[in-house]
């Protein structure tokens, strides 16, 4: 079990549309939004997954998502943290980032589309035909010592998760 590594993926719940002078970055989440990660928290609470480790994109919408989650979850919001690179970054150097990782085995990376989509397929084929709706849940497992090691490895998918509200 100790060469285990799942990583889950998690976009961002709704959010409101952007407004004339508002940063993309500084969007909110919706109440349908916060509905919707009340429903993914309580999916995940029924498969007894619980992250060890939150990376979370630097905007608000994720970082609300992150906090949201924590709380519905209960578990500790300190153990999320903020990677700029989720917001403006690509797939490589999103796995780079992975090496931060490695006292984890259950790593959890809120962020956006069409980043997370692409970063699940890249990581397990067999997600292919999965677009990430707003707070859409993606989890993989790995047979890996490092987190590194996601760099040459495919994973399979554990579960995916659509909330329904």
């Amino acid at each position: 079990m100790k060469n285990m590594k799942n990583l889950t993926l998690i976009r961002h719940a709704e959010t409101h549309p952007q407004q004339i002078l508002e940063s993309d970055k500084d969007r909110a989440l919706t109440q349908r939004g916060l509905h919707q990660i009340e429903n993914i928290a309580k999916q995940l609470k029924e498969k007894k997954y619980l992250p060890d480790y939150l990376v979370c994109s630097s905007a608000t919408r994720a970082i609300q998502t992150a906090q949201f989650l924590c709380e519905k979850l209960e578990i500790n919001p300190k153990l999320i943290n903020l990677n700029p690179v989720l917001y403006s970054g690509d797939i490589e150097d999103i796995l780079k980032s992975f090496s931060s990782l490695n006292l984890s085995h259950h790593a959890c990376i809120i962020g956006h589309n069409p980043i997370l989509s692409s970063l699940a397929h890249r990581l397990c084929p067999t997600t292919k035909s999965i677009i990430l709706p707003t707070a859409g849940v993606i989890s993989l497992g790995f047979d890996a010592k490092t987190w590194d090691d996601l760099l040459i490895k495919q994973g399979k998918l554990l579960f995916y998760i659509e909330p329904q509200v």
